[in-house]
């Protein structure tokens, strides 16, 4: 942030913002216990909301966050509280969704220690406290993904990784021309076809072939 005056605008702007979220959320959790879990409004309602120009100039954030929240309301669902069973994602904990506010501030890229050290140790220290959490050799290593879709990419690209070496080549190293095609099972009914169309797509990256498995065979 660059000094002077409009280093100062700049930060009361942004703490403006911030303490506009803080009040928009608080009274979004605390309406948790009686609000509707579901409400689901036509594309019409919410495009008639929503849907609106480019701006041509830009506005005050904390404007801003409350003119979306109250076009948006009708259409959020209640998913952070404890009667919503739609999807596993399921609700944030308190702790989590605070960690998260300060990861969003504090803006780091645990990608590499000299970006910031405090992260990339932070990262360190969850992988081993999952690995003890699971009961996982803790000579393995590990990486946080973006989410499950990058999870599922990752975790096949690693399966592919060891069955190559089981086969005799480097499957990342030497490519996987001229090598036997793996095979990918999973349960019919393990996953949402969301889901399911995730991991196909990270099939396709990978190069393995999809295989359903079904109780009679």
């Amino acid at each position: 942030m660059h000094k002077g005056i409009e280093s100062t605008t700049a930060a009361v702007t942004v703490l403006r913002a911030i303490g506009r979220a803080h009040a928009l959320a608080s009274s979004f959790l605390a309406s948790l216990p009686e609000r509707l879990v579901s409400h689901v409004p036509s594309l019409e309602e919410m495009a008639t909301a929503l849907d609106e120009p480019l701006p041509e100039t830009g506005s005050d954030p904390a404007a801003v966050l409350d003119e979306w929240y109250t076009r948006a309301e009708r259409g959020i669902t209640a998913s952070p509280g404890p009667r919503f069973f739609g999807f596993v994602n399921g609700g944030v904990t308190p702790a989590a969704l605070a960690g998260d506010w300060l990861a969003s501030a504090i803006d780091q890229n645990a990608g590499l220690w000299a970006s910031s050290p405090a992260a990339a140790q932070t990262e360190l220290v969850v992988l081993r406290w999952l690995k003890d959490l699971f009961g996982l050799p803790t000579e393995w290593s590990g990486a946080m993904t973006s989410g499950a879709t990058m999870a599922n990419l990752v975790g096949l690209i690693a399966t592919r990784q060891w069955a190559g070496r089981r086969l005799g080549f480097d499957a990342s190293g030497d490519g996987l021309a001229g090598h036997p095609r793996f095979m990918s099972f999973r349960a019919q009914r393990s996953t949402s076809a969301p889901a399911n169309a995730k991991v196909h797509s990270a099939l396709v990256v990978t190069r393995c072939a999809r295989h359903p498995h079904r109780a009679d065979r």
